[in-house]
């Protein structure tokens, strides 16, 4: 299995590489797994996608995904980080209540998880695609109150798709970003599990629910599991308390879906 490493630095990035900024953005700087991603995706047999194709002359890099259920959808994507602890939030200096949160949860967790965590962060099981434009989902779920994370990213989606058919009321964070994009989420997938099939998304849900990242406990397969919604105030600009606990999840979770990628990769 292929193991990424941001060219910017030519090494995994630490703690240290994000503490005085601003630096670049290491979405912008380290495509190399993007575009693996992106054939891996285009190899793999599904009814949804008729081609999904590379190009690195896009700007910040893209793909071209097209629909097999519509001959005139087309659609500009592209690859991110699904995960990031909040590390890329220190190279924008007007980010102080990032710096300070990190200041104060960092000098608690052990300088090892905190690699470990980082080496998963540049590995396939952290890579997604979303529809690339301006204000786009991957743009916007990096803002209050989603905050980057993936689980809570999910969650919406998945409360999405629920209104578009009809389900569930629920209030519907990033709504206007996902109406933006119905033409992907709809066109393409069809419904929130096929999405979840299609980027092989199987370990961030138990049964029908997305597991909470923050408070749930995934070091062993018996660990307990709490799923999203959880309490009510949960949707708003509050960053995990637990944030060992997080990244631990994030972990676990990231690796899990690496492994299930991996034959994919070496086929």
């Amino acid at each position: 299995m292929k193991e990424y490493i941001s060219s910017l630095y030519g090494r995994i990035p630490t703690i240290d590489d994000f503490a005085d900024g601003p630096v670049f953005d290491p979405d912008k700087s380290s495509k190399e797994e993007y575009a693996d991603f992106c054939r891996l995706v285009a190899s793999w047999e599904n009814d949804l996608m008729a081609s999904i194709s590379y190009n690195k002359d896009y700007k910040q890099y893209g793909a071209l995904l097209k629909s097999k259920t519509s001959s005139t959808t087309s659609l500009r994507v592209g690859g991110d980080q699904m995960v990031t602890g909040w590390l890329p939030h220190l190279r924008a200096g007007k980010k102080k209540d990032y710096r300070d949160y990190l200041n104060r949860a960092i000098p608690e967790i052990e300088p090892a998880l905190l690699a470990k965590f980082i080496e998963a962060k540049y590995t396939s099981g952290n890579i997604i695609f979303w529809k690339r434009h301006r204000e786009s989902v991957n743009t916007e779920r990096g803002k209050a109150p989603i905050l980057d994370r993936i689980d809570l990213t999910l969650e919406s989606l998945k409360r999405w798709y629920a209104k578009e058919s009809g389900g569930a009321q629920e209030s519907v964070e990033l709504l206007p970003q996902f109406n933006e994009d119905r033409d992907y989420f709809i066109e393409i997938f069809g419904s929130f599990k096929s999405f979840v099939s299609c980027f092989k998304l199987e370990p961030f849900l138990t049964g029908e629910s997305i597991i909470d990242l923050e408070y749930s406990n995934l070091d062993s397969e018996y660990g307990e599991r709490n799923v999203l919604p959880v309490t009510e105030g949960r949707f708003s600009d509050k960053l995990p308390e637990n944030y060992e606990r997080y990244l631990r999840n994030a972990i676990v979770l990231i690796e899990k879906r690496t492994k299930a990628l991996a034959p994919i990769f070496e086929s």
